[in-house]
């Protein structure tokens, strides 16, 4: 039998939205592979010094790492998770430099919108303490997913909300309704 390759589920949206908790957790529940946030590490975002050549060696980055996540998924392994990817470098790029970097989404199977939590946690990476300037930017991670989906890259989006199924249980649903 063939090898069925696994796809690429990524999770966005704006930072203190939760995507590395939930990544964490999801890949954690399900024992899909994960591909970790690269701006994380990179020293350049991490001095202050991020260019849009920053942002773009950050999509080659993560290419790469999915590819090879892909490749060495077992045969069963029906998704790959990304915590971050295209989208959160192309707002970036539009709201911090002014530029459109148009990148490329056709790797991602499913995109899942971490809204941001009302609670701020303080992280060297993040800078909009303010929630109204959180929700703001959701708005538009809103628009350009609709967008995507309309073209072919289906997006839920997810809340932390206690009435609700858990977003790892939320997430999980979504992947094996797509597939």
């Amino acid at each position: 039998m063939e090898r069925t390759e696994p796809r690429v589920l990524v999770l966005t949206g704006v930072e203190n939205s939760g995507k590395t908790t939930t990544a964490e957790a999801l890949a954690k529940q399900t024992g899909w592979p994960l591909v970790r946030e690269f701006a994380r590490t990179h020293p350049d975002v991490l001095h202050g010094q991020a260019t849009v050549e920053t942002l773009k060696a950050l999509h080659l980055t993560w290419k790469t790492a999915v590819q090879q996540a892909k490749s060495a998924a077992p045969r069963e392994t029906p998704w790959v998770i990304c915590d971050t990817g295209p989208l959160v470098l192309e707002v970036w790029a539009g709201e911090v430099f002014g530029v459109d970097l148009q990148l490329s989404f056709q790797e991602v199977g499913l995109f899942v919108l971490c809204e941001t939590l009302r609670d701020w946690h303080p992280d060297p990476l993040r800078s909009l303490p303010d929630f109204e300037d959180r929700l703001a930017l959701q708005v538009l991670y809103a628009q350009r997913l609709k967008q995507l989906d309309a073209s072919g890259a289906p997006y839920i989006s997810v809340a932390c909300d206690p009435a609700q199924k858990s977003r790892v249980e939320q997430i999980v649903d979504a992947a094996f309704n797509i597939l």
